[in-house]
């Protein structure tokens, strides 16, 4: 025993097996396994949650996601408008800004009218 974590372990054996050129195979035949564990993972994670925090903290809590959201859309939006956009695109720039799995083609056309980059 060299004393090392089974996380550590399991790290150097997902990296070594990475640059395997194998690597698809092994992906495919460990995929529904994995997919499994995760779905273990997040069942158990989410059990751990207590909403109970809700019911007394709710005002908080909103408060909190309306301060984020809205510090989102303030800065993005001055940043724009110091990046030399007009109100408008800066808003717009600023309300669209962060959004998951948003394309880049949006972004790249307001840099456009902006005159951020060229064409």
């Amino acid at each position: 025993k060299l004393g090392f974590s089974v996380a550590l372990g399991a790290f150097l054996a997902g990296a070594v097996l990475a640059e395997v050129r194998q690597v698809r195979r092994i992906d495919r035949l460990v995929g529904p396994l994995r997919d499994v564990f995760s779905a273990i993972f997040f069942t158990s994670s989410g059990m751990l949650i207590k909403f109970d925090f809700l019911k007394e903290g709710f005002g908080v809590v909103l408060w909190i996601i309306l301060l984020v959201l809205g510090g989102k859309i303030f800065f993005s939006s001055l940043g724009a408008l110091l990046g030399g956009c007009d109100l408008r695109a800066a808003t717009r720039a600023g309300t669209t800004a962060g959004r998951p799995r948003s394309s880049a083609a949006p972004a790249a056309t307001r840099g456009r009218r902006c005159r951020w980059q060229r064409r």
